[in-house]
């Protein structure tokens, strides 16, 4: 990715597709607003690789962005390594979340780390991360089904039997 100053603001060329064929992006803003489109359609690998560039450039300070864009491309970072099923795709979570507790995407991130947690067989750790994901989370009828089926497990395996059966849905 390389800034041009223009017209007052910052351009982007952003190299997202071939490297023959660079996209020219007006903003920085644009730029994630792209690279979450491409991560939609299921190209993580490039567009984690794009977005683990820009999060990196945003902690080193070569970028002129926005502390939003930064924060889109450190989540987008970490939620693409959970669809590649990454192995540092925990810490990426965990790390987001340390960084932007108070993010939008706090919520979303503290549901996709408990699904690691509760894939691993970690209870304990996924009704934590359910329980903060419950109050912030934009899920989908399917996710919030699991969600509830996945938080009462965890309850009823912790012996927790009341709040296992109010977490299931009614």
């Amino acid at each position: 990715m390389v800034d041009y100053p223009a017209f007052g603001h910052y351009c982007t060329l952003a190299l997202l597709s071939q490297p023959s064929k660079p996209v020219f992006i007006p903003t920085p803003t644009a730029y994630t607003n792209k690279l979450q489109s491409v991560s939609e359609e299921g190209n993580y690998p490039l567009a984690q690789h794009d977005f683990a560039l820009y999060k990196q450039q945003c902690r080193n300070g070569t970028t002129t962005t926005l502390a939003a864009d930064c924060e889109a491309a450190a989540y987008y970072n970490a939620l693409c390594a959970v669809k590649m099923k990454m192995p540092d795709a925990e810490m990426l979570l965990a790390q987001f979340i340390d960084e932007h507790e108070s993010s939008a995407w706090a919520g979303r991130a503290y549901y996709e780390l408990g699904k690691i947690y509760f894939a691993k067989k970690a209870y304990k750790d996924a009704i934590y991360c359910y329980e903060k994901a419950d109050a912030q989370a934009d899920m989908s009828a399917a996710e919030r089904g699991e969600y509830y089926f996945q938080l009462a497990y965890s309850y009823f395996v912790s012996k927790d039997f009341g709040r296992a059966k109010d977490a299931l849905p009614k």
